[in-house]
């Protein structure tokens, strides 16, 4: 199970204004996200503005902003290993690397209906 404790009150944030094309991008983008299983409704107390960013190609692309919820995150005493010792370590390995970088789903303790 994967668990990020927190060093406050739960982070909740009021969702902002979207002009019309921001929002139909947003909905298509989270629509298609849940088609593949990638994402799923949640009934949860956590919430996190939406930011839309402007692509290089003219369409958008729906980023959270998660400023205070990484605010409330408590640090994690064993940080992540330096990548030079990553890449040694797999050296003469063979792996395959997913083409969409996604990350597992939450547990279900984290979420607020199935």
């Amino acid at each position: 199970m994967h668990y990020i404790p927190t060093s406050g009150p739960l982070v909740h944030a009021r969702a902002r204004r979207l002009d019309h094309d921001k929002l139909s991008a947003a909905k298509a983008e989270f629509e298609e996200l849940e088609r593949l299983g990638i994402v799923r409704s949640s009934s949860s107390p956590w919430s996190s503005p939406l930011h839309i960013v402007k692509k290089t190609n003219g369409g958008w692309r729906p980023c959270g902003d998660y400023r205070w919820l990484n605010d409330e995150t408590k640090d994690d005493r064993y940080p992540l290993p330096h990548i030079q010792d990553l890449n040694a370590n797999l050296r003469g390995n063979i792996f395959q690397a997913r083409s969409r970088p996604w990350l597992p789903p939450n547990p279900s303790c984290s979420r607020g209906h199935p």
